[in-house]
């Protein structure tokens, strides 16, 4: 059984965390009010204090010259009847207590600093504080008057404002809770519809829109999930008609790869391999065995422009159009002719192919090339010499048929024992590493040179290696094509 999940509500949390707040507020406000009244106290009953001693010693220095203690007694009495004097006292210069209020609290020889005397009783709740005043005569001192004041009316000054704020506070946390709980209870309406939505989404209903209108952040939090909603419904067919592309993609890429070579022929006096891989899920990369007799060979590499699903239709057409035309006819230059007229006229405009072919003849290991704006076919000798073999057509599809006629050529040469014959598509010079630089004509003729001794497969992969040693994990730009032919 599932085991129900307790929440504590956002109303409950709120009006918590506001009364905490508020209690805090006012306690340290209080606080601080008090910190800074109480010496403000301290400092009007001293001044009081200097005021009423200073009268005090100003009317019995008379009396203390002509020794009438009943005055000076009286004089005391006054001085008693405000409510903060604890004691009073009047001295001579010799330091003797003429008159007092309290005997016990002035036993002793006259203090005359004003230290704060912080208990006179064991039992006292007050502070004392204690003034003294010289009693001057014809600009003498003849003695001292003492009082001594209580700080009593300061605490109960005290604790009259403690209790205002108490009260204060009471007051404003319960108009507090009240108010959080009707704010946050009309805030939580939209808190609600916006968990509604939520559901809603959860089960499938992309189309649900949370209707919010508070003019505040909570209806923008609502207008951003219903955006968010209607991104997601379209996300979601878009989902839909991706995978729905990448399964069409998948089935052109299994289509495209059935055209090409399963295995590499057999061809007596030669070693052959080949490499393909394409950008994308379906490149424009082609290459084709095409076997014109027992002892001849015809090897195609071609370049459709663009890349993908257009690329590999491409492909396709310039596939099926060079086998038709090799079938009626050997004739290497027929053959590119033938080629050129048939794929210009099939294909749409600005769709056009680089197109090298290469025939064998075992019988007496003669070779015959042209090409149609590809790249130059690579031969290392078998002493080490490299040659690259171009002839001048250009590409088809992109001119008349006249001028691609014009501008054919086929080139023938021999083939011996250790020779290795080298063709490829532009995605193996342009390779790029993370620096932007091209692997380069340069480095493939050295590596195939480098290589020459090797059988044809092994030469494969050294230049498979070396191309991936210079790329590193940068992502490939282009289809990559390479077929390795030695004279065995």
């Amino acid at each position: 059984m599932r085991k129900t999940k307790r929440f504590i509500s956002l109303r409950l949390k709120f009006t918590l965390f506001l009364s905490v707040f508020l209690i805090a507020i006012l306690v340290v406000t209080g606080q601080v009010i008090i910190s800074k009244l109480r010496p403000y106290l301290e400092i009007e009953l001293k001044k009081k204090g200097e005021a009423l001693v200073s009268n005090l010693a100003g009317n019995a220095a008379e009396s203390v010259l002509i020794g009438d203690e009943m005055l000076l007694a009286s004089y005391l009495d006054k001085v008693k009847d405000d409510s903060t004097v604890v004691f009073a006292g009047i001295y001579n210069s010799k330091g003797e207590l003429l008159a007092n209020t309290d005997i016990k609290l002035l036993k002793g020889a006259p203090d005359t600093s004003d230290s704060i005397i912080l208990s006179f009783d064991k039992n006292a709740r007050f502070k004392i504080i204690k003034v003294t005043a010289p009693l001057i005569a014809s600009k003498k001192k003849i003695g001292y008057a003492v009082v001594g004041f209580s700080d009593e009316e300061i605490q109960k000054a005290v604790a009259n404002i403690r209790k205002i704020i108490s009260t204060i506070t009471l007051l404003v946390l319960l108009v507090g809770i009240l108010f959080s709980i009707f704010s946050i209870g009309y805030s939580l309406r939209a808190v609600n519809l916006l968990s509604e939505g939520v559901k809603k989404i959860g089960a499938g209903d992309l189309d649900f829109k949370v209707e919010v209108k508070t003019g505040d952040e909570l209806e923008k939090f609502a207008d951003a999930f219903n955006e968010m909603t209607s991104n997601l419904s379209k996300a979601e067919a878009e989902k839909l008609e991706k995978e729905k592309l990448q399964h069409e993609l998948k089935i052109a890429q299994q289509i495209q790869m059935s055209l090409l070579p399963s295995s590499v022929p057999e061809l007596k006096g030669f070693e052959i391999a080949a490499y393909y891989r394409s950008a994308k899920d379906v490149g424009g990369d082609y290459y084709d065995f095409i076997k014109l007799s027992d002892t001849k060979l015809g090897v195609a590499v071609a370049d459709v422009s663009g890349k993908g699903v257009p690329a590999a239709l491409g492909m396709a057409t310039i596939r099926s159009i060079l086998r038709a035309n090799v079938k009626s006819s050997i004739n290497l230059r027929d053959v590119m002719l033938n080629t050129s007229g048939m794929f210009k006229a099939d294909t749409s405009r600005g769709m056009f192919v680089t197109l090298s072919f290469l025939t064998l003849d075992a019988s007496n290991l003669k070779a015959a090339f042209s090409d149609a704006g590809h790249l130059p076919l690579i031969l290392v000798k078998a002493d080490g010499k490299t040659e690259q073999i171009k002839t001048t057509g250009i590409a088809m599809g992109l001119v008349s048929q006249g001028v691609f006629e014009g501008s054919l050529e086929v080139k023938e040469f021999g083939v011996n024992k250790g020779d290795l014959i080298v063709l490829y598509t532009d995605g193996v010079n342009e390779a790029m590493n993370a620096q932007r630089e091209e692997y380069g004509f340069d480095r493939l003729i050295q590596t195939s040179s480098d290589s020459r001794t090797l059988t044809a497969k092994e030469v494969l992969e050294v230049l498979k290696t070396s191309i991936q040693g210079f790329t590193g994990d940068t992502q490939q730009s282009d289809d990559m094509t390479i077929i390795t032919i030695r004279c065995v």
